[in-house]
């Protein structure tokens, strides 16, 4: 399905400019999941 006007057909987001792919970057990442066991995480995990 092609998009109105000269927007792409595609649901990509668009990419920011080169300079905010450089140097050090911190990511954090969550999850959610169901029935979660505890005791998992010791400290050779970390």
């Amino acid at each position: 399905m092609k998009a109105e006007g000269n927007e792409p057909d595609h649901d990509y987001l668009k990419r920011l400019p080169a300079e905010h792919y450089r140097g050090q970057a911190y990511v954090h990442w969550s999850m959610a999941m169901d029935e979660r066991k505890k005791g998992w995480l010791v400290p050779i995990f970390y």
